[in-house]
Parts: C-alpha cells; sequence; structure tokens
C-alpha cells in the first residue's frame, strides 16, 4: 500500500498562510509573554507562561516537532539516506511509508537520527506530546469562544490525532528488525530493509508481529486499539473543522493517513473468518475503499 502525500505543501501553505495569520498556529491574543515565546518557537519558555488551551497546544505540538521551520524544510521532500528502503526485496510487497514521512517533517527519521536507541527516544517524547497537545485542542474544539476558533481546534485536534496515529503505528509494528513471509509459519528472517523505528512498514514486518501473537488475528486487533482510537478522533476533529474527504484536496494527508490504518484493520476483519468474537475486535472503519 502506497500513500501520496504530495499535497502536503499546498495544505500547510493554506493552514499557516490562509486560516492561521502570522504564521503561528493558533495565536493568543492576550498573552504577550506566550505569544512572543510561540513566535520565537521557544516552546520550553511558552510551556510556563502559556496559559490557555490553545496556546498550550501549539507548545505541545512544537515540542513534538511540529514547528513551522520543519513544515517549511521538510513537507513535500523525500527522506534522503534510505537505500535500505528503495532497494529491499523480500518483504512481501509494497512498503507503507505514511509513518516515515511524518518522522521526516517532525525530524525524527532515519536521516536525521541514526541511532535507533535514540531515535525511539525521540518517537517516545514525539507521540506523548502529541497526545498532550491533542487533549488541549479538544478542549479548543468543544469551547472555543467563537466558530472559527472551535474550528481552529478541529482542525489542530485533528492533526495531532493523525500524526500520533503515524507513530503508534511505528511502535506497533516497526519495533523489531525481524520480518517472515507467513504468520502461521513464521521463521525468523533478518533482512535489510529491517530498521527498527524508520518509520516504513512492509508486509512482512506485519506478518512477523501477528506470528509473536500466536497468529491471533483478534489479539492482533486488540493490539491495534490506539489506533483505532485515534480513527474516531480523527473523524471527530474532521467534523468539528467541517472538513471534507477527497482525492486531489488539501486534506488528502488526513484522509490518506486514516484509510491507511483502515484498511490493516479492514484486511484483519476479513482474516477472521467469520469469527463472531475476532471480528468485533476488528470492526472498526466503515465505507472506506481498499486495494
Amino acid at each position: 500500500m502506497r500513500i501520496n502525500l504530495s499535497h502536503f505543501k499546498l495544505f500547510f501553505a493554506i493552514l499557516f498562510f490562509g486560516i492561521i495569520s502570522c504564521g503561528d498556529l493558533q495565536k493568543e491574543s492576550s498573552d504577550a509573554s506566550c505569544n512572543s515565546a510561540l513566535d520565537n518557537q521557544d516552546f520550553e519558555t511558552s510551556e510556563k507562561v502559556c496559559s490557555s488551551s490553545s496556546g498550550l497546544g501549539d507548545t505541545y505540538m512544537g515540542k513534538a516537532g511540529f514547528t513551522m521551520k520543519n513544515l517549511m524544510d521538510n513537507s513535500g521532500t523525500e527522506e534522503k539516506e534510505k537505500s535500505h528502503i528503495t532497494s529491499a526485496t523480500g518483504m512481501g510487497g509494497d512498503v507503507d511509508d505514511t509513518a516515515a514521512k511524518i518522522l521526516h517533517i517532525i525530524n525524527a527519521s532515519y536521516t536525521k537520527i541514526k541511532d535507533d536507541t535514540q531515535r525511539k527516544e525521540k518517537i517516545d517524547a514525539s507521540l506523548d506530546y502529541f497526545n498532550k497537545a491533542a487533549k488541549q485542542y479538544n478542549a479548543v474544539m468543544v469551547n472555543g469562544k467563537d466558530k472559527f476558533e472551535r474550528k481552529n481546534g478541529g482542525l489542530m485536534y485533528t492533526f495531532a490525532s493523525v500524526f500520533a496515529m503515524q507513530i503508534a503505528q511505528i511502535k506497533y509494528y516497526d519495533s523489531s528488525d525481524n520480518s517472515c513471509s507467513n504468520p502461521a509459519s513464521c521463521t525468523e528472517v533478518t533482512n535489510n530493509a529491517d530498521k527498527i523505528y524508520d518509520g516504513y512498514i512492509f508486509p512482512n514486518d506485519k506478518n512477523w508481529k501477528q506470528a509473536q501473537l500466536g497468529n491471533d488475528v483478534g489479539a492482533t486487533c486488540e493490539g491495534l486499539g490506539p489506533q483505532m482510537s485515534y480513527i474516531d478522533n480523527i473523524t471527530k476533529g474532521m467534523t468539528a473543522a467541517e472538513l471534507t474527504s477527497s482525492t486531489g484536496s488539501s486534506t488528502a494527508i488526513i484522509t490518506s493517513s486514516k484509510n491507511a490504518v483502515c484498511c490493516i484493520i479492514s484486511g484483519l476483519y476479513d482474516a477472521c473468518m467469520g469469527n463472531a468474537t475476532c471480528q468485533k475486535k476488528c470492526d472498526r472503519c466503515d465505507n472506506v475503499t481498499c486495494s
């Protein structure tokens, strides 16, 4: 499964120069010290001085790596050092590189952080900050002073949830340097493409994970519980932001990320082979077309 993120530049141009003025994510109007810290991308200071949900949400997004500089430098570009992926063979099919492109944007890619332990630490910290940001933006989305503020809260809540969901995918499927072609009879194989926490997820990576769960499809879906929750959050955020999903639109990243995870879950649902208990664990996504 390949995900097209070619609309990233257009989306963020609209987001930062159309919806939000002065280049800020959601600028506070009543706290000069908070505004100054956010303008300077000094997120250590903004965490101390910002008091509103929007200011704290922007702070946590920044600490996660979702900054204006990173967006300008990295969105719409490719990770440079990924020869282990472009030359990969024997991994069961096309790579899902959605999460890798998210890592590239927040400066946590394999190219930027070669050390596996350091990259994992950065990914773990970013996930925590995206979750904290989503909590703050949820408050804006629900309790904003007017419709414009609530829509902006919904938009940023959606983005925090999308990025968190993709990082959760990495932690679930990309934490091992092993893979196998058949989860029912899995022989440990190490492939040059198996770099842990790089965000490139192959079919054989998923097979390895399923094999570790005793080929229990229902257990695999239970392990995907956080991703399923993020799907619900994305749907809620899109509704609040009044976003519509359509191919070629500036919201393509949101729809593509959601659909990529939904298609994994839908495939597992089919693998339940009519087992009602298993299907209940794997039943989450509707109206999604998967190849």
